[in-house]
């Protein structure tokens, strides 16, 4: 049986890391600062910052763990169960005591390629590109002893706070001014030529369709871009289980993108799926007969979208908010989703730009009595 490291502990010793971290004054080891940065560039997998942080803060709590271990296996009295030892102890923490992991969501370590091997070092899922940053991470953590863990938590705290500052600037910067009700039609065109701009290796794409159902009241989590992981986007119940699960592709979707995410959505214990197939063109998918097999093989609801537009209409439908609402909430959540996937600082700026003119335009209609509530329901 492995170790089972005591939450209170570990709390403590992330409050004193923290409390280090804030202190102006102290100054964090600068080879663990230079490494944490390696792994903030490493971003086709965000994920492991969290399993960094949590090997970390495990050493740095109890000395006898080994950090590279992901289980608690029987026989290995150094092992532990790290999915679990972040769930319930790094990422409340993190947002009680403000700084970032890797990506946002409850279970960070639930997905691959983290969940499933023993061990980090058992992991051989990495992409060629990935290789060197994963033989890097595995080195630093199997040379790690409690006290050079302790230095290690201080720099990952001092960066990812630091973090929070740049993603909450970002977002003051992104906010767009409440009043402006923009047309859904108007509001998905303008949505579609901003992905097809520059679709950031997936990023806006994910954005929009996490927004979508944000903007209609539901709790979202958008996964980062490149997680192997087939669900892009969660929309999850109030327990935080999948209620909706959504692949979005901004390249020609094939006839296996719909029944992969009908088959990964089941997997999870639910049957909803959608498919945002934003890079068709004018091309479309045999929609009826995907459906019917979604239904029959995985036993799940598929829906297939192919703009913007269709997307928050089907999010506003499931919801009891009336339509303003859902359409001024949208612009705000799609950059807020988007800085969270890294979008780029020249599209967030964009993004405002184009916020800003609506904005206008409403300030101006209200002016001229332009803006009136229409007479008919919303």
């Amino acid at each position: 049986m492995g170790l089972e490291i005591a939450k209170d502990d570990a709390t403590r010793v992330l409050e004193e890391a923290v409390a280090l971290a804030r202190d102006a004054s102290h100054e964090p080891s600068q080879l663990w600062l230079d490494r944490v940065a390696g792994l903030e560039a490493w971003t086709g997998n965000k994920l492991a910052l969290t399993a960094f942080g949590t090997a970390v803060l495990a050493k740095a709590t109890e000395p006898d763990v080994d950090p590279l271990a992901l289980i608690d296996r029987s026989g290995d009295a150094q092992s532990y169960n790290a999915r679990l030892f972040a769930r319930d102890v790094l990422v409340p923490n993190a947002t009680r005591l403000g700084f970032l992991l890797g990506t946002p969501g409850p279970d960070p370590l639930a997905g691959s390629p983290w969940f499933g091997p023993e061990r980090i070092d058992d992991i051989d899922k990495w992409r060629p590109s990935a290789k060197q940053r994963a033989d890097d991470l595995v080195g630093w953590l199997a040379g790690l002893d409690q006290s050079a863990a302790k230095l290690a938590l201080v720099a990952f705290v001092r960066l990812r706070m630091r973090a929070l500052e740049r993603q909450i600037e970002q977002r003051k910067q992104s906010l767009v001014a409440a009043g402006a009700v923009v047309p859904l039609e108007d509001l998905g065109a303008a949505v579609d030529r901003f992905i097809g701009r520059n679709p950031e290796h997936g990023r806006r794409g994910a954005a929009a369709a996490a927004a979508a159902f944000t903007a209609a009241g539901g709790r979202v989590v958008a996964r980062p871009v490149h997680d192997p992981g087939q669900i892009d986007v969660d929309v999850l119940d109030r327990a935080g289980l999948l209620t909706i699960g959504i692949e979005v592709k901004q390249k020609a979707a094939t006839e296996q993108d719909a029944l992969d995410i009908a088959a990964g959505v089941r997997a999870q214990g639910a049957t909803r799926a959608v498919l945002c197939a934003f890079g068709q063109g004018t091309a479309r998918l045999p929609d009826d007969r995907l459906i019917a097999q979604a239904d029959r093989e995985h036993g799940v609801f598929l829906h297939i979208v192919y703009a913007t537009a269709d997307l928050i209409r089907l999010a506003a439908i499931l919801t009891s908010l009336p339509r303003p609402e859902v359409l001024r909430a949208f612009p705000t959540a799609f950059a807020e989703h988007y800085a969270d996937l890294d979008g780029s600082d020249d599209g967030l700026a964009q993004w405002r730009s184009i916020t800003d003119r609506w904005t206008r335009a409403a300030t101006v209609g209200d002016a001229q009595g332009l803006n009136a509530p229409p007479s008919l329901p919303l």
